[in-house]
C-alpha cells in the first residue's frame, strides 16, 4: 500500500521495505536471540548485516534481471540456480549427498528438461518459418 502511495517501481518498494524492516530484524535478533551472542561470537555483529545485505543485493539483482531478460531465459535460469546449488554444495563445500535425496531434486531436474526441451522446439519451429 505505500509502495502505491509513494508510486514507487517494484525494486524502489523493495529497498525501502527492507529498510523499514531491518530495525525490526535487529530488535528481535537482540530480544530472542541466544543470550550473549554479540558477546561470545563478535564477529556477529558483522556477520548478521552482511548476511541480510548480501541476501538483499541477491533479491534486487533478481529482480532488475527479471525486467532485463527476456521471460524464456529468467525461467530457465530460475530453475538452473538450485542444480547449481547443489553442484556446488556436493562438489566444492563437500556436502553428502544419498540416494534417498535424489527424489527432492528429480522434479527440479525433470522440469529442467521440461523447459529446455520445449525451449529446443520452439526455436526449431520459429526457424522453419519464413520471415
Amino acid at each position: 500500500m505505500l509502495r502505491r502511495l509513494m508510486r514507487l517501481d517494484s525494486l524502489s518498494g523493495f529497498i525501502l521495505e527492507m529498510l523499514m524492516l531491518a530495525p525490526v530484524a535487529i530488535w528481535l535478533i537482540v530480544a530472542y536471540g541466544p543470550d550473549n551472542l554479540f558477546t561470545q561470537a563478535p564477529q556477529m555483529w558483522w556477520l548478521l548485516p552482511g548476511i541480510g545485505l548480501l541476501g538483499t543485493l541477491a533479491f534486487a539483482a533478481m529482480m532488475a534481471a527479471s525486467r532485463l531478460l527476456p521471460l524464456g531465459v529468467f525461467g530457465i535460469l530460475s530453475y538452473i540456480e538450485p542444480v547449481l546449488l547443489f553442484a556446488v554444495a556436493v562438489v566444492f563445500l563437500g556436502e553428502s549427498f544419498n540416494p534417498a535425496q535424489l527424489w527432492t531434486y528429480l522434479p527440479i531436474w525433470l522440469a529442467i528438461l521440461l523447459t529446455a526441451w520445449d525451449s529446443i522446439h520452439v526455436l526449431r519451429k520459429q526457424a522453419r518459418q519464413p520471415l
